[in-house]
């Protein structure tokens, strides 16, 4: 049976209402949940009180935080013991990383303090990249507890109007004219031989 559209509430317990209500989850039913936020890791799905029930995906795999996303429709069918996810999924985070959107992980905390040039390639060698200004930016404004790691000033990977200056990001000018300061929208250059804290990215 397929029933139409969802809209579910909470992260380690998603709850919603289908319409015509179902009196029990049957095998082979397919659902359609709009998530009003992310997921927490191993999310359950509770449907007009019938009881939660896991959300899994392929090969049974609990859900990874943030696999379901705001306003992003996901489709399920109830296998017998747990939902199975049936749209696009994406690859966890690894250890000490967030997961930002769908497409990206960001590092917790920043590394020590280095030049540019060996930021970049530790990124590299850990198998990530030096996040962009974009989405340092993003991580910053989203996760709550984002800015209280931010230290100092922080590289990112994005091209300065300076040609002896790298981009740094977490003090410095807003670039709106408010002036200097810290915060999610503050940031600089400086040449890539001076050492500053910063943090990788990784797809998902």
């Amino acid at each position: 049976t397929t029933y139409s559209r969802s809209l579910v509430s909470g992260s380690a317990s998603l709850t919603g209402q289908l319409s015509p209500a179902p009196s029990a989850y049957t095998t082979g039913m397919l659902v359609t949940i709009i998530p009003s936020q992310p997921n927490d890791e191993e999310a359950t799905l509770d449907l007009n009180g019938l009881g939660p029930r896991p959300i899994v995906k392929t090969g049974n795999v609990p859900l990874a935080a943030r696999d379901l996303l705001p306003g992003i429709a996901a489709r399920l069918v109830y296998d017998g013991t747990c939902f199975q996810l049936l749209s696009a999924s994406h690859l966890p985070c690894p250890p000490a990383h967030t997961a930002v959107s769908s497409t990206y992980c960001i590092e917790d905390a920043p590394h020590d303090a280095a030049t540019f040039f060996t930021a970049a390639a530790s990124c590299t060698a850990q198998g990530g990249r030096l996040c962009t200004i974009s989405e340092w930016s993003s991580a910053c404004s989203s996760i709550p507890t984002f800015f209280g790691t931010v230290i100092t000033a922080e590289w990112v990977d994005h091209a300065a109007n300076n040609a002896n200056g790298a981009k740094l990001v977490g003090v410095g000018e807003d670039g709106g004219g408010i002036g200097a300061g810290a915060g999610c929208v503050f940031g600089g250059q400086s040449p890539p031989q001076t050492p500053f804290r910063y943090r990788c990215c990784t797809n998902r």
